[in-house]
């Protein structure tokens, strides 16, 4: 690095002036000699240095405001696309939370309609003809049944059948209630009859319960064989 000293305590920096691209002309050097010019000297090359200094920071300063921009650019395009695949996730993570639940439901329904209905059979000690439908996809099951009886009589009547899509269960002198979910459907309930000898006989049942939500299809059919046991 070369410095040329000035009077006044001016100095020049001969590589400040490379790197700003400024070189002192022929008139520039000539005047060098002449110490009374040396202000002058110190203004001229002070302004053409600034300008030239100038102009680079600002040129510099727009090509960083243009990388931000696409930078900017490029981290909403990525923000956009982990969106998309989180939502996703979320969708998924949803439907197999709502598909795990209409599995659990249509099955923990059936079994307590096959349960409910088999305890009753094995209690009791005859089908009640008149009012069973046998063979029909919405059968309906009559018993009579010593449990429920009143102090009046020895036996009670109890009925299974369905309504609306739901199962309900009827005892003699009380009100029906429903033994099968809102959320579900019994869409079908077939009994059969089968005998076993005299005054011995058993009830084959063949049940399909189905979801209620159309989004998340599904069922299940189930089958049981019971002998009534109640007058052995």
């Amino acid at each position: 690095m070369h410095i040329i000293n000035f009077k006044k305590g001016f100095q020049i920096n001969r590589t400040e002036t490379k790197k700003s691209g400024f070189s002192p002309s022929l008139k520039f050097r000539q005047v060098l000699c002449c110490p009374e010019k040396a202000g002058e000297i110190k203004q001229h090359y002070e302004d053409k240095v600034l300008s030239r200094l100038g102009g680079k920071r600002l040129q510099q300063s727009k090509v960083s405001a243009g990388f931000s921009l696409i930078e900017i650019v490029i981290y909403v395009g990525l923000l956009g696309i982990l969106a998309v695949v989180i939502t996703n996730a979320l969708i998924q993570i949803s439907s197999v939370y709502h598909r795990a639940r209409a599995e659990r439901e249509v099955l923990s329904n059936a079994r307590l309609i096959l349960e409910t209905v088999n305890k009753s059979l094995e209690q009791a000690t005859t089908v009640y003809g008149p009012t069973s439908k046998f063979y029909n996809p919405t059968g309906q099951l009559s018993l009579i049944t010593p449990i429920g009886a009143t102090t009046e009589h020895t036996t009670a009547y109890i009925d299974y059948y369905i309504d609306n899509g739901r199962m309900w269960m009827r005892q003699e002198g009380q009100i029906a209630q429903p033994i099968s979910a809102a959320d579900v459907r019994v869409n079908k309930f077939t009994l059969e009859r089968i005998m076993q000898g005299l005054n011995h006989e058993a009830v084959k049942i063949t049940l399909r319960v189905d979801y209620a939500v159309p989004q998340y299809p599904t069922s299940i059919i189930l089958n049981s064989t019971t002998a009534l046991r109640g007058n052995y």
